[in-house]
């Protein structure tokens, strides 16, 4: 009854990461797990709100470019628009290869759960995928609630009509009550959007990447109980085999799935990290030149962005650093005569694995991060000294 229990509740959890990705992305259209995914009307609001918002934001880099601190106050705005346009534009362009990746996932979870044991196993690292999803849309709430709600509190307790984003409805006057509402509402118009579209795909990642763990902990659950048919006296060679053809076999659907993971994420971590990477270097300056309140929203917004992008990808380097490891615990000298070199094989693949990159231009690991952190503080350094 016990282990019923168990897999009913492991299988919804592998479908729930799944299904909150599907219902942020489903509000705005983009939901790219839908195997019928196609260009829908839903698509008109967030297409039309973020054309307005970006005609707005390349009029206000057009008349302050000549004052170079104004306009690096207008470039977070920027590179938060070209980042949820680029998330837009992979959703429909790549929305075979999503549905691919999540077949895949579906495949090698499926195979593992062939074998009861390794539910349990897997049971851990998928409630931290949940919580990891729960943590992204708490954030994302937590920001909504300081740009709206926000400035109606400031009206209300000092009756200053005070707007936290730049964004401004055209021929309307901000200063007004029904001006200041109005802006509000287009406000959370605009935001409605990336909290659905960036988590969204914030919660994809997770999806996609987090159970990797799970996977690789149920393979070395399986070269576990192999070592177990290797050690026995009366040992059954026909299981040893099929044990062992297994474990290939689930080891090639993993190196699959991550290749696949890579060719869809690669250019979107480049367009991702470099738009975090510019944004929060005019973010920096601004907030020394200028004390622009905004910048208490966007420095750490994009710094827990690009934190969370970099620590994901640091999970399938170091995965693959222990799957080599039980690689190795396989008593390889115990095998049938001619399968050992199945193992040596395995090693060899595990070895050359593909993991996720900055536009293949970098690996995207914690290592990268810290390149990263290094490369924004020496510039703003450079731009404070250069701005006087």
């Amino acid at each position: 009854m016990s282990n019923k229990v168990r897999e009913i509740s492991s299988q919804a959890k592998f479908n729930q990461i799944f299904a909150n990705v599907s219902r942020l992305l489903g509000v705005i259209g983009f939901d790219v797990l839908d195997p019928d995914f196609e260009p829908n009307w839903k698509m008109i609001y967030p297409c039309a709100i973020i054309f307005c918002a970006m005609l707005q934001i390349l009029y206000l880099l057009w008349i302050n470019r000549s004052d170079m601190v104004q306009f690096l106050v207008i470039v977070p705005y920027a590179m938060y628009e070209i980042k949820l346009v680029d998330i837009m534009v992979q959703c429909v362009a790549k929305s075979g290869m999503f549905q691919s990746l999540k077949a895949r996932s579906d495949e090698i979870f499926e195979l593992l759960c062939e074998n009861p044991t390794n539910k349990q196993v897997m049971d851990k690292d998928l409630k931290v995928a949940i919580f990891l999803q729960k943590f992204i849309f708490g954030w994302n709430v937590q920001t909504s609630v300081l740009m709206i709600p926000g400035p109606v509190l400031v009206w209300l307790v000092s009756g200053k009509m005070i707007l936290f984003f730049l964004y401004r409805l055209p021929i309307i006057d901000d200063q007004s009550a029904a001006g200041f509402l109005l802006n509000l509402i287009y406000h959370a118009a605009i935001l409605l959007i990336p909290f659905c579209n960036s988590g969204g795909i914030d919660s994809l990642l997770v999806a996609l990447i987090v159970p990797i763990s799970a996977f690789v902990n149920a393979i070395a659950n399986e070269v576990f109980e192999i070592n177990e048919l290797l050690e026995k006296d009366r040992r059954d060679e026909l299981a040893i085999k099929d044990k062992l053809n297994r474990i290939a076999r689930l080891h090639q659907l993993l190196l699959e799935y991550v290749s696949l993971l890579e060719d869809t994420f690669n250019g979107m971590a480049l367009v991702r990290i470099g738009t975090i990477v510019l944004g929060t270097i005019a973010a920096i300056i601004t907030f020394f030149e200028t004390g622009d309140p905004m910048t208490f929203v966007f420095i750490p917004v994009l710094f827990v962005q690009l934190s969370q992008c970099c620590l994901l990808g640091t999970i399938i380097p170091v995965k693959n650093e222990e799957l080599i490891e039980h690689l190795y615990d396989i008593k390889w000298y115990l095998l049938p005569e001619g399968h050992a070199k199945h193992v040596s094989l395995m090693l060899h693949q595990a070895q050359n694995a593909p993991t996720l990159t900055i536009g293949k231009y970098a690996p995207l690991n914690v290592e990268s991060y810290e390149q990263i952190l290094n490369s924004i503080y020496s510039f703003v350094t450079f731009l404070i000294t250069f701005t006087g």
